[in-house]
């Protein structure tokens, strides 16, 4: 995309971030989330949601509890789908 001079912007790098979560390529969701940053694109909800459901259902519940932490940090607001996937995975942890 950029060699092609497609700006991405948050909304690609979310969908992209979803997708390789979903495929169980997660060094790979972990790494574009990095990059996008470094590039001066940054997450929003649905960017961290995306983080936080990725970890949480690969049981990594704590790095997932650890965004939504920064997320807060960031004075980024996690809408009732954040709090939901959060919820669900620490009932099924207990």
């Amino acid at each position: 995309m950029e060699e092609s001079h497609i700006k991405v912007d948050v909304v690609i790098y979310s969908s992209i971030i979803d997708r390789l979560w979903k495929d169980e390529h997660h060094s790979d969701a972990q790494n574009l989330f990095s990059e996008m940053q470094e590039k001066s694109t940054f997450p929003d909800v649905v960017t961290y949601r995306c983080m936080i459901d990725g970890y949480c259902s690969s049981g990594r519940w704590s790095d997932g509890l650890r965004l939504l932490r920064e997320m807060l940090e960031r004075k980024i607001d996690p809408d009732v789908v954040t709090f939901s996937v959060l919820i669900n995975v620490l009932v099924k942890e207990g």
